[in-house]
């Protein structure tokens, strides 16, 4: 019998990509990641047919088994359900093989977070190469209705709808946050190619229109190109390249490295007796709370309390401003970890015509959040090279990641580069009103974050 050589380690990507390459991309990927890491690579595909998945699947489970496989890493481009069953079973089933011939290591499994919106942003800037100048529109299906009857008690489908429409709003905020000017619009369902259309979006020249997990379809209702090629529209000129082309899947290499060092660190799939259950979502929990939250949350199980300590007054120094280092002595809750949020509807940016028609007073209302941001957090302030932004120098790169997302959950805008955030500034802005909102949002965020 013809022995067979034993790995450690075997990596399975499983791929519900909403961008199309051919088939030779993900394979030389695979290729790329196995030659990175030392690892076997085993891709699978969400198109193939149940035949052909079902014997892709016999054969992965097999080689494992004969190669005597102890570590499995999960990675996933694009949805994790579709596949979670199929994965948990083979597991088990190689676990119980195991223990009933007495193997003295049994297959773990390792599961790495799924493709993000700021993985698929690096991943497209990266690939594409274009400037700040160039204009992003990304094309998906229309949306199908949500059963109103069973929005209380989601069915699968219901779940995909809004999984789906969320992943799209994500995308697009990523690369706004990017100062990228970006939108989406839905990619008419025609019934002949050449009636196939866009729903109108105003987005200036040069633009790239990027099909984006547009579902595949006959090609009398809809054209082939339009699901696999990406349009550029220049002033003065359209061109038309395959989504291969233009990013290319090299750029996916570093990211998937990072996948798959993140999944070995947190992603360890526990299984308790018996092999058939897994622990992986609370210490996945646990973690994320330690990450994100004080110490006083992350190791409390005191209820967080969802109601408002009140509006704090403010109260004016011997020059007769706002003593805004002297106004808080406590905060409510931090709306991350369930706390009530500083305002009630989002403090968004400011239009540039809006700042311009009062300039003075847009000026005036810069100095004083400036002013309040150093004096109530200590907080080194920047002017910000974009009208109606104020920005705010935070310590390092983790604070200003951690400090986007509680300050957004706070129900005021802000946008991060590198270590720096840019909190909202306008002609409008009031003393008591968004001038408060802006200086206690930062205020508090940054007495949170030092107490983690």
């Amino acid at each position: 019998m013809e022995n067979v050589p034993s790995i450690t380690e075997a990596i399975l990507i499983t791929v519900d990509s909403p961008l199309r390459y051919p088939e030779g991309e993900w394979n030389a990927l695979s290729a790329r990641l196995s030659s990175r890491t030392g690892s076997f690579v085993f891709l699978l595909q969400s198109h193939l047919q149940d035949d052909h998945i079902d014997h892709a699947w016999s054969s992965f489970w097999k080689t494992l088994q004969e190669r005597q496989c102890k570590r499995l890493v999960w990675i996933s481009i694009g949805s994790q359900s579709i596949w979670w069953e199929s994965i948990r079973d083979g597991v088990v089933w190689l676990r119980e093989d195991a223990r009933s011939s007495n193997a003295a290591e049994k297959l773990e499994l390792y599961i790495a977070s799924p493709l993000d919106a700021r993985d698929w942003c690096e991943f497209l800037v990266e690939a594409s190469k274009l400037g700040r100048g160039m204009s992003w529109l990304f094309l998906t299906d229309p949306p199908s209705s949500i059963d109103p009857i069973k929005e209380d008690r989601p069915s699968e489908l219901n779940q995909g709808m809004r999984a789906k429409r969320g992943e799209i709003a994500e995308l697009v905020w990523e690369f706004r946050r990017r100062g990228l000017n970006t939108d989406f619009a839905f990619q008419s369902r025609a019934e002949s190619p050449a009636a196939d259309s866009v729903h109108p979006v105003a987005m200036p020249l040069p633009r790239m229109e990027v099909p984006w997990g547009l579902s595949p379809m006959e090609s009398s209702q809809r054209s082939v190109d339009s699901i696999t090629q990406v349009v550029r529209r220049e002033r003065e000129a359209t061109y038309r390249m395959g989504v291969d082309t233009i990013f290319g899947l090299g750029a996916m290499d570093s990211i998937l490295v990072g996948k798959w060092l993140g999944a070995l660190q947190h992603g360890h799939c526990v299984w308790r007796i018996g092999g058939r259950e897994r622990d992986r979502e609370f210490e996945s929990l646990q973690h994320h709370i330690q990450q994100t939250l004080p110490a006083e949350y992350s190791n409390s199980r005191e209820p967080v309390s969802p109601r408002s300590m009140g509006s704090a007054k403010l109260s004016s120094d011997e020059f007769g401003q706002v003593a805004w280092g002297e106004i808080w002595t406590s905060f409510c809750d931090l709306a991350i970890a369930g706390g009530p949020p500083h305002r009630g509807r989002l403090l968004e940016a400011v239009d540039r015509t809006q700042v311009e028609m009062d300039l003075d007073r847009y000026h005036l209302v810069v100095r004083e959040i400036r002013r309040g941001i150093e004096e109530a957090s200590g907080l080194k302030t920047l002017e910000s090279e974009a009208v109606g932004w104020v920005g705010i120098e935070c310590e390092d790169e983790d604070m200003a990641a951690w400090m986007l997302r509680a300050i957004i959950a706070e129900n005021v805008m802000v946008r991060r580069e590198g270590r720096n955030l840019f909190v909202p500034a306008g002609p409008q802005f009031a003393v008591k009103r968004e001038i408060k909102n802006v200086i206690t949002t930062l205020a508090k965020t940054v007495r949170y974050w030092r107490a983690r």
